[in-house]
């Protein structure tokens, strides 16, 4: 195994620790507008109306500017609520674009008509119009966007697997959503002549002449959710096979797991691509028209390698937004164990096995596997925080999700880079959903103040509470009271310590160069860049030069953080 430098100026520049990713402009014929000054015209009178960089500035207004139409994607249906209750989906979609009645036009004088399209997602007990209010923000920025009410059905029961089976029915109406707009999009390319031979009917003619005025580009689709909606964006993107799910989810026979709560069939779920009106019956999902999607907190059952992106998986980048004190959705992982917790984990499956635990994996392991894939994502992180996110943070979080777009749009990423930004709220605006100091998924190194922290904290300004109307409520007199219990105070002498690494390998296995002042025990501790620990051991030093042979299995080609003692850590890779 050959050893890397331990910091080299070329890496760190383009790590987590360095710069975010340039915007980017002059990326050639097809999104050349971005980074550009748009302007808005009257269509009629030619009058300038505006200007501004579309896909980032406000350049309609959503209420006045932004145009909507209303399809039904699929026949409507019932669902169950965890309580339940029944309730009825309306499987319809609104699809917003900006008014034809406002030309664009590039700073060459070029008409533009290749708007992105956003898929906004609802939440879990949301609609389509619970969506409109932020669907339509995305119009106002130049974005085409559908915002469907999907099916969140938990079946009237407790049971962690629940969740499994309610991914699945939903990224079902979402693929029907998307291959709708997909194949009405195709058809707008078509002439009337062209599309009288198909047998278009006047009513499907009338809603093609609408897309052709919309400027939607069908070749550039994005999915954005919130909680529920951020997971389904992620997998609905990222699990485009039927092999990709669990075969008892849409196979022909039941699969009837049973627990404290009677039984349930988690089978029979039909087809990924079984659901949609007639005239989608044999249309594809377009999985190489998804260019990206953007995750507010997002989750996988089991195990990230259930995403296999060496087979099944689709490798598209994607953007996580997650707090760090998520009770619902993990920012790392969590077990459920017995009926504790979110779900009640113990039921018993069709062969008699028993299961008493489900895991829960979320954004920032998911980030590290999709590094580990050679698949490109960012991940924004918030210390402290529960479920929702704290407004003060919304326009941040908004204009760094139109930043992806315009990343990937450009291609001004790197495939498999991870870049991660790490914020503390101020204390005046800090979270009402804070967790209790300790607890040991809520904070982490990279929350802390300590000198040993290695990442780049950005510490949020101090918004109004008329704006931001969040109050401190964890009885914190500063944020950087947050610390990763374990990772420091090990209870040995500090003295001072110059970690150096170099990962000398001198023809054997590479090892750390220590130089110490003082002879002592120190605590030695090697963890991935979401603060995962994959080493820690209580070593003694002698004063001068210390060989410390690295620990096998340490995973190759991802950076790592080296600490040791209360010397500031080392960033780290191990080249294959």
């Amino acid at each position: 195994m050959k050893s890397a430098i331990g910091c080299i100026a070329a890496l760190c520049a383009s790590s987590i620790f360095g710069a975010w990713p340039l915007e980017v402009s002059g990326q050639g014929a097809e999104y050349g507008y971005i980074g550009q000054t748009v302007i808005k015209r009257s269509a009629a009178t030619g009058e300038v109306l505006g200007s501004g960089e579309l896909l980032k500035d406000p350049l309609f207004d959503p209420n006045l500017e932004v145009k909507k139409l209303t399809l039904r994607y699929a026949p409507d249906t019932v669902a169950t609520r965890r309580s339940g209750a029944v309730y009825t989906v309306s499987r319809l979609m609104d699809f917003y674009f900006p008014t034809p009645t406002i030309n664009l036009e590039d700073t060459a004088g070029n008409a533009v008509n290749n708007l992105p399209l956003m898929v906004v997602l609802h939440s879990g007990s949301g609609s389509r119009e619970t969506s409109a209010e932020y669907a339509r923000y995305w119009a106002s920025l130049g974005f085409t966007v559908i915002a469907p009410t999907v099916r969140s059905d938990r079946f009237g029961f407790d049971y962690c697997e629940c969740y499994r089976k309610s991914f699945y029915t939903a990224i079902q109406d979402i693929r029907a959503a998307i291959r709708l707009y997909s194949k009405t999009y195709d058809l707008s390319l078509l002439n009337d002549s062209m599309l009288a031979s198909t047998g278009t009917t006047p009513g499907q003619l009338n809603v093609i002449r609408k897309f052709r005025k919309s400027r939607t580009d069908g070749n550039a689709i994005f999915l954005i959710g919130k909680s529920y909606g951020g997971t389904i964006a992620y997998q609905a993107a990222t699990r485009v096979q039927q092999e990709a799910f669990e075969d008892y989810l849409w196979a022909n026979g039941p699969y009837i797991i049973n627990g404290i709560q009677g039984p349930m069939n988690m089978g029979q779920g039909g087809a990924i691509d079984a659901v949609g009106v007639k005239t989608i019956r044999n249309y594809p999902f377009p999985a190489g028209r998804i260019r990206g999607f953007i995750s507010r907190t997002a989750a996988v059952f089991d195990s990230v390698e259930t995403i296999d992106y060496g087979g099944s998986a689709n490798p598209v980048p994607g953007l996580f937004i997650h707090n760090t004190c998520d009770k619902v959705v993990p920012y790392s992982q969590r077990d459920f164990v017995h009926n504790t917790g979110l779900c009640d984990a113990d039921i018993v499956r069709p062969d008699g096995l028993a299961d008493s635990t489900a895991r829960m994996v979320g954004s920032s392991l998911i980030t590290e596997h999709m590094h580990n894939a050679g698949v490109y994502s960012e991940l924004l992180t918030f210390c402290g925080g529960g479920h929702d996110s704290n407004r003060c943070a919304e326009e941040l979080i908004d204009s760094s999700s139109a930043a992806f777009v315009r990343r990937i749009l450009s291609n001004a990423f790197i495939p498999g880079d991870r870049y991660e930004r790490v914020y503390r709220y101020n204390e005046g605006n800090y979270s009402d959903q804070c967790c209790a100091i300790g607890d040991e998924y809520g904070f982490m190194l990279k929350c802390s103040c300590d000198t040993a922290n290695p990442y780049s904290v950005v510490d949020l300004p101090y918004m109004d509470p008329s704006v931001c109307p969040m109050a401190p409520s964890c009885e914190l007199t500063s944020l950087c009271d947050l610390q990763a219990p374990g990772l420091f105070g090990m209870d040995v002498e500090t003295t001072p310590v110059v970690l150096t690494i170099q990962l000398l390998n001198d023809g054997q296995a590479p090892y750390f160069n220590v130089g110490s002042y003082e002879a002592g025990t120190y605590g030695l501790r090697i963890m991935t860049m979401s603060g995962r620990m994959l080493y820690a051991a209580m070593l003694h030093l002698d004063v001068g030069t210390n060989h410390i042979a690295l620990p096998a299995g340490l995973p190759t080609r991802e950076l790592l953080i080296g600490a040791l003692g209360n010397a500031a850590p080392v960033k780290f890779h191990l080249a294959d």
